[in-house]
């Protein structure tokens, strides 16, 4: 798992590092099943990602995503990012 953070942002990378595609690929990704849910200055969206490699040369993957936005200042800000493994949350939901 990967973490990073600042003091307005954070994005977590749970998927193990075979399931990601190597930083020398080049990578065209799609999001499906988009739901976005709002309340008050908060709103959650989640997805399906699904990462292809521009020459096919690697599999797709497709990872489960979620995103916490939060309106500050006048503008939609994002403030936490989740990406996870297809095959963990099979694990979870077993």
């Amino acid at each position: 798992m990967a973490t990073l953070q600042t003091d307005r942002l954070q994005v977590t990378d749970e998927r193990r590092t075979e399931e990601r595609f190597p930083s020398t690929v080049t990578v065209n990704r799609t999001l499906d099943r988009v739901s976005v849910q709002i309340a008050a200055d908060t709103a959650v969206l989640t997805a399906v990602m699904t990462e292809r490699s521009s020459d096919n040369a690697v599999p797709p993957r497709i990872s489960p995503i979620s995103q916490v936005w939060e309106f500050r200042g006048n503008q939609w800000r994002v403030s936490q990012v989740r990406l996870t493994s297809e095959a963990r949350l099979n694990q979870i939901f077993r």
